[in-house]
């Protein structure tokens, strides 16, 4: 059976891929192939796509995809499943900063710090819904200030 995060968490990886903006990508077509994401000391556990029972093949199609340009201006993918990050690839491409304006062609990479926006809109959302499927919120009306009554001095 599988487990209600993980279909929320590829749901919501799938649908902040669709509204990625959608300027050129400016990478060299390549024949990508798939190798599991580095195990950091970063409390992030790994694994395999064939671990978690997702196809390496279609991955490794659609990151072609990707580096062909199909979908353009993707900066990076990562998928976690079963509580294991079991993909992790990162796209060159043209960016800006929402004070700066654009900023060019810059090549991501894990370090790389991103002007995310309004894609927290969509985290916390995520997060609201992960924590109310396992009972840690138990009203979705219920005011936040209850959930952090420290804070709500700043109401």
């Amino acid at each position: 059976m599988r487990k209600p995060f993980n279909s929320i968490c590829t749901t919501f990886l799938l649908t902040v891929l669709l509204f990625i903006p959608t300027a050129a990508l400016s990478q060299p077509i390549s024949d990508y192939k798939y190798s599991p994401p580095a195990k950091l000391n970063d409390g992030i556990p790994t694994g395999t796509l064939r671990s978690v029972k997702l196809q390496e093949s279609t991955l490794t199609a659609g990151t072609n995809e990707i580096l062909k340009g199909t979908y353009a201006n993707i900066h990076s993918l990562l998928i976690l499943r079963d509580s294991k990050l079991v993909f992790e690839k990162y796209f060159g491409g043209e960016d800006e900063n929402n004070r700066l304006g654009e900023i060019g062609f810059v090549n991501h990479n894990r370090e790389t710090l991103h002007d995310i926006r309004s894609i927290t809109k969509s985290v916390v959302g995520l997060a609201v819904l992960i924590a109310h499927s396992q009972g840690a919120i138990k009203n979705l009306d219920q005011p936040v200030f209850d959930l952090f009554p420290e804070y709500v001095k700043y109401a």
